[in-house]
């Protein structure tokens, strides 16, 4: 792993327990980081936030819409922002999903910049199929990370490159 491509998973390891714990999500596990090749298995819902500035590449919270599901409906409730049906995945989790990675990319943008990092970020993109695939820059670092909690299982997907 270079070292940009360290310092951005790490920010965005960071980012995502700090903005699901403010959130009142308890219990949140960060796996460890293993290197993130194109054989990626599919999954149903991928939020996707462009980085450019100091670094360039992306991020990704990719999950299986259940997981998708219940972590919209738990920010939801702790945002007070009510679903019309909180367990079938539509308009209003997408909505909830796409802030919950703007804070975290914002965060993460602030903790490199800490580091002396100058980031910016692209507004969230969801998408939602059966097998999603993002398709990944071979001239990017790219690094996946667990991360758990009760009733949901993120993969943080980052790739990265000094510019």
């Amino acid at each position: 792993m270079t070292k940009a491509s360290g310092r951005a998973v790490t920010a965005f390891s960071r980012a995502v327990v700090a903005i699901l714990e403010e959130s009142g999500i308890d219990g949140v596990q960060v796996g460890t980081a293993t290197e993130r090749n194109s054989n990626q298995k599919g999954f149903e819902v991928s939020i996707s936030v462009g980085i450019a500035g100091q670094l360039h590449g992306f991020m990704f919270l990719e999950a299986s819409r259940r997981s998708a599901t219940n972590q919209a409906t738990q920010l939801g409730a702790a945002l007070g922002v009510p679903l019309e049906n909180p367990t079938d995945f539509g308009p209003m989790h997408k909505a909830v999903l796409s802030e919950l990675a703007n804070q975290v990319s914002g965060r993460a943008s602030m903790y490199l910049s800490d580091l002396g990092l100058e980031v910016f970020i692209t507004p969230p993109t969801v998408v939602t199929g059966r097998s999603v695939h993002m398709a990944i820059s071979d001239h990017l670092d790219v690094h996946e990370v667990p991360i758990t909690a009760p009733a949901v299982s993120w993969s943080l997907v980052v790739g990265v490159r000094a510019n």
